[in-house]
C-alpha cells in the first residue's frame, strides 16, 4: 500500500494543481508533526517531491495539496518550477532581489529575521501560500538598501520611512541600543512591491486611535464594519469611547469573512462559493479544511465539532442561521494581537495572542540540564529569563533537587503544527483544553519553559506537581521570577488544565505578588 495517492491533477491556465491522499494507515503523525510515518525517513515535502518526480515527470506542477481524509496537511508551491527539471535549474529573477537556498534546519521566520524582513513579507515576495518550506528551495530576498542617518532621524522614523519595524533594522544592523547618529550607515530592507504592500496591509491587525468627533458608528463604517462588530471584536460593554483611546480593527480578510457568511443552509454533498467562504471561515479559528467549495465529511466533522460547543444548535453538521451567527460571534471574539509582545509581563492567552511574525530578539540557551544533548530551537529563552532559570536550577541542585529543562521557544508556525496535529486527533474543543492555538502560546513570548524530572521519566505529566521536584517549583518559583501558569483549581479561569510543569518568568516584583495573592495571571 503507498503512502501517497492521487486525488485529482486540476489544470490551471499555467500549469497543474495536484492533490494527493496521505494514507492515514501507513501515515502515524508524530507529535509535532516532525515526520509523517516511522518507516519514511524523510520530510513530509521531500516525500511529496519524490512522488511528483516519479510519477509525473514533464508536467509544470505548480502546487501540491496533501489531504488527510478531507484535512488539509499542507500545501506545498511548486513556483513554476517542471517536476523533472533540476532542482538547481536557475530562474531569472527581478533585479531588486537576491536568491537565498534554503538549508536543513531552516524556517521562513529564521531566513526572515536573518534579512530583516518579515515572513509576511518573505510569502509575499516569493508567492507562498503556506510557511512550509524545504532544503534546496529557492527563496527571492528584497535586496538591502543603505539609509545614511540625518540630524532628528530616530530608528521609529526610519522604520516608518521604509515599512519596517525598529527591531528588524537593529536585526540587520546588529544594534544592541536605539542610539543612532547622524552620517551613519543603516542596510534596510527593499521596499516590496505596491500589491504586496497592500496584501500585507490586508493581513494585519490594525490600532485606530480615537479623535474628538469620533464615533464607534463612524468608525465602524469607515473599516466596513458594523457598530455591534466593532463593539464585540473590542469586548465593549457600551458604544461610550473617549479620545486617545485604542480601537483594535480586525485584519480585512477576517471582516470580508464576517460579512459573507452566507444565510444558506449547507450540508453534506453541497458544492460552490458559499462552502469555500464557510471552510475559509473555520480554518480562521485553526481548523485544517482545504478550501476546495466541496462540503465533504471533513466538512460536515468540523461543522459537527464546532457545534458541539454550543447547547441550543443542533449537533448535526448542517451550516444554518444558528451556526453562522455563532461562527461570526466565534471570529470576532477569538483573540485580539497584543501591541507589547516584548514585554516581560505580556499578556498571552486565548483573548490576547501575539503577532504571527514576532520573534524575541534575545534568545539564548541556558546552562541547564536538558534531557537531550543535541541543539533545537526549544531549548532557548530569552536572556533574562534564560539568566533566571540558571539561578533556579544552581539552587535547586543546591538542596538536591534534580531538574531538567523540556521546551522554551516556540515559534508560531510550529505550533500551528502543533494544534493542527491535536485539532485532527481529538477535536477542537479537546485541542484547546491542553494545547495552544498559534498565537495564543506562552512560548513564543521565549519566557516559557517546560520542566520535568528522572522521577517522571523527564515527561511532562501532572505527576510532576506531586513529585519533591515539582513541590520544590511550587513553593520557590517566585523568588526566581517565575510562576506555574496554569493552577490546580484555575482552570475555569486559565482555559487550560493544570500543567505543573509550565514557569513563566514575568520578572521577581510581579511573580512575588502572584504568589501572595495565589492568583493565576490572566
Amino acid at each position: 500500500m503507498d503512502l501517497l495517492s492521487v486525488k485529482r491533477l486540476i489544470k490551471n491556465e499555467d500549469g497543474y494543481t495536484l492533490e494527493l491522499h496521505i494514507n492515514q494507515e501507513l501515515s502515524e503523525f508524530a507529535k509535532d508533526f516532525d515526520t509523517i510515518s516511522k518507516a519514511e525517513n524523510k520530510t513530509l515535502e521531500n516525500a511529496v517531491r519524490d512522488f511528483v518526480q516519479e510519477n509525473f515527470s514533464g508536467l509544470k506542477i505548480k502546487s501540491v495539496k496533501v489531504v488527510l481524509g478531507s484535512l488539509l496537511i499542507a500545501s506545498i508551491p511548486f513556483a513554476d518550477i517542471e517536476a523533472s527539471a533540476s532542482a538547481n535549474n536557475m530562474q531569472s529573477y527581478n533585479q531588486a532581489t537576491e536568491i537565498y537556498t534554503v538549508k536543513s534546519g531552516d524556517t521562513l521566520y529564521k531566513i526572515a529575521n536573518k534579512y530583516g524582513i518579515t515572513a509576511t513579507q518573505l510569502k509575499s515576495q516569493n508567492g507562498l501560500a503556506t510557511t512550509m518550506i524545504y532544503p534546496g528551495q529557492q527563496l527571492e530576498i528584497p535586496k538591502q538598501r543603505v539609509y545614511t542617518v540625518k540630524t532628528g532621524d530616530t530608528l521609529f522614523i526610519i522604520a516608518n520611512k521604509f515599512q519596517t519595524s525598529i527591531n528588524q533594522i537593529k536585526v540587520l544592523n546588529q544594534l544592541t541600543t536605539d542610539m543612532i547618529y547622524p552620517g551613519q550607515q543603516l542596510k534596510v530592507p527593499n521596499q516590496i512591491s505596491n500589491q504586496n504592500e497592500e496584501n500585507i496591509t490586508q493581513a494585519q491587525q490594525r490600532v485606530y486611535t480615537v479623535k474628538s468627533g469620533d464615533t464607534i458608528n463612524k468608525i465602524a463604517s469607515n473599516y466596513n464594519m458594523s457598530a455591534a462588530q466593532l463593539k464585540k471584536y473590542n469586548r465593549l460593554a457600551t458604544t461610550m469611547i473617549y479620545p486617545g483611546q485604542t480601537i483594535h480593527i480586525p485584519d480585512k480578510e477576517l471582516i470580508d469573512i464576517v460579512n459573507s457568511l452566507p444565510y444558506d443552509v449547507l450540508s453534506l454533498n453541497d458544492r460552490g462559493e458559499n462552502v469555500k467562504i464557510v471552510q475559509k471561515a473555520f480554518n480562521r479559528l485553526n481548523y485544517v479544511l482545504s478550501e476546495d467549495g466541496v462540503y465533504d465529511k471533513g466538512t460536515q466533522a468540523v461543522v459537527k465539532d464546532f457545534q458541539s460547543k454550543y447547547g441550543d444548535i443542533a449537533n448535526d453538521g448542517i451550516y444554518g442561521s444558528k451556526t453562522r451567527a455563532y461562527l461570526q460571534d466565534a471570529l470576532l471574539t477569538d483573540h485580539i494581537i497584543v501591541e507589547n509582545p516584548d514585554s516581560l509581563l505580556v499578556l498571552v492567552n486565548k483573548n490576547n495572542a501575539l503577532p504571527k511574525d514576532y520573534v524575541p530578539q534575545d534568545l539564548t540557551v541556558p546552562n541547564v540540564n536538558f534531557p537531550f544533548q543535541e541543539y533545537d530551537s526549544k531549548k532557548l529563552m530569552r536572556k533574562d529569563a534564560a539568566t533566571a532559570l540558571e539561578e533556579m536550577f544552581w539552587e535547586a541542585k543546591r538542596e538536591n533537587i534534580n531538574l531538567y529543562a523540556v521546551s522554551g521557544y516556540r515559534s508560531y508556525d510550529r505550533q500551528n503544527e502543533i494544534f493542527a496535529s491535536k485539532v485532527i486527533r481529538s477535536g477542537m474543543e479537546s485541542a484547546g483544553q491542553f494545547s495552544a492555538k498559534p498565537g495564543e502560546s506562552e512560548h513564543q513570548t521565549g519566557l516559557a519553559m517546560d520542566l520535568t524530572s528522572p522521577s517522571v521519566n523527564y515527561g511532562l505529566s501532572q505527576q510532576f506537581g506531586e513529585t519533591k521536584e515539582g513541590q520544590w517549583i511550587k513553593k520557590n518559583a517566585h523568588k526566581f521570577g517565575f510562576i506555574i501558569r496554569y493552577q490546580k483549581g484555575k482552570e475555569s479561569i486559565t482555559g487550560y488544565q493544570f500543567e505543573p510543569w509550565h514557569v513563566r518568568y514575568v520578572g521577581k516584583n510581579a511573580a512575588q505578588v502572584i504568589a501572595e495573592q495565589n492568583s493565576p495571571y490572566i
